[in-house]
């Protein structure tokens, strides 16, 4: 009998307490401005986006720049550990709020939310990330990968930057997505701000055959082209300038043909803002056409040796992991330096 009062005194106890902390949480709720943060970091924890919108009261940001703004760039897992009111008055509510990452880290961040005539909303929802243009020409965040958008803000044509992308508060893998091409170092860094994203690279084995067969074609497409100098490849004939055989000014070639007579050997390695080939041998195409000499002369079919200018080639990634180049010389190029030779 003692037992069983016991239990049920015990019974009675728990209820109670569980009445007093039902009432006391009934009677002081959470402040609205506490309540709007919590409800904003438990939705972006649990990817669940337009949630996250509209606690914050806000829209999601028009073309490029919400592209990030999806559950799988979201890394999720935040847990709010604190959220202290700092200080407030009839326009604002200032607060101090400290969210733990999956390992534990605890970051905290001062947060701002306004009291407006249509409710509550916050002043700063969003961080914001900048891409470095690189050899990769995509954005990647999570598990959502773009193509590289460049922004030329002082309008004097040096895009170097990508254009300015919302993202949530929270920890992100950046271009960590599976490649064979490239191997890059990933590294989970944590959003509040603003920050400048610069993938850091290497070429893989496969990604050097795949770029060595890429130049191949390139080259094999610019000697299709025909013509003496064809546009867009990194060989040719400077029109402005004239062969000369025993010493005579050789005229213009008519009927041109070209062929690879040797490919280039390349080994691409990161640069500035594309993959930089270096040569290891040189490659050599023939320029063939006819022509002559002078008025008197007959017609005569005639070759030339030309190098193949690897220099100013780019080459670059693309979100689909294929390579494309092309040749950025922008200038009269003349690779054909040796006097033609007559075809027998």
């Amino acid at each position: 009998m003692v037992v069983r009062r016991r239990g049920w005194l015990v019974a009675g106890g728990v209820f109670l307490a569980g009445v007093v902390t039902a009432s006391v949480a009934w009677f002081w709720p959470e402040p609205k401005p506490v309540a709007l943060v919590r409800d904003y970091f438990e939705a972006i924890g649990e990817r669940k986006v337009e949630e996250a919108l509209r606690v914050a009261g806000v829209q999601r940001p028009r073309g490029e720049r919400g592209r990030f703004l999806v559950p799988e760039a979201i890394d999720g897992g935040l847990e709010i550990a604190k959220i202290t009111v700092e200080s407030e008055d009839s326009e604002y509510a200032d607060m101090t709020v400290v969210v733990e990452s999956r390992d534990g880290v605890p970051f905290p961040r001062r947060v701002r939310v306004l009291k407006e005539k249509d409710g509550l909303r916050l002043a700063d929802p969003f961080a914001v990330v900048v891409f470095e243009k690189t050899a990769l020409r995509y954005a990647e965040v999570g598990g959502v990968r773009i193509p590289f958008v460049a922004e030329d803000e002082n309008g004097d044509g040096y895009e170097d930057n990508s254009v300015t992308y919302d993202l949530f508060p929270g920890d992100y893998r950046f271009y960590a997505g599976r490649s064979d091409i490239v191997r890059t170092r990933v590294e989970q860094s944590w959003l509040w701000g603003g920050a400048r994203v610069e993938p850091q690279f290497t070429i893989t084995p496969v990604g050097q055959q795949a770029v060595a067969r890429a130049y191949k074609s390139f080259i094999d497409q610019c000697v299709r082209k025909g013509g003496v100098r064809p546009q867009g490849c990194p060989f040719g004939r400077d029109i402005s300038s004239s062969f000369t055989w025993r010493s005579y000014p050789f005229p213009e070639f008519r009927q041109t043909s070209w062929r690879v007579l040797k490919y280039p050997t390349v080994v691409a390695a990161p640069g500035t803002e594309a993959l930089e080939l270096n040569e290891r041998e040189p490659g050599i195409v023939e320029l063939t056409g006819v022509g002559k000499v002078n008025s008197a002369k007959p017609s005569r079919r005639f070759s030339a040796q030309c190098e193949i200018n690897t220099g100013d080639v780019e080459v670059v990634v693309g979100m689909d992991q294929r390579i494309s180049i092309r040749d950025t010389s922008g200038y009269p190029l003349n690779t054909c330096r040796k006097a033609p030779a007559p075809v027998r």
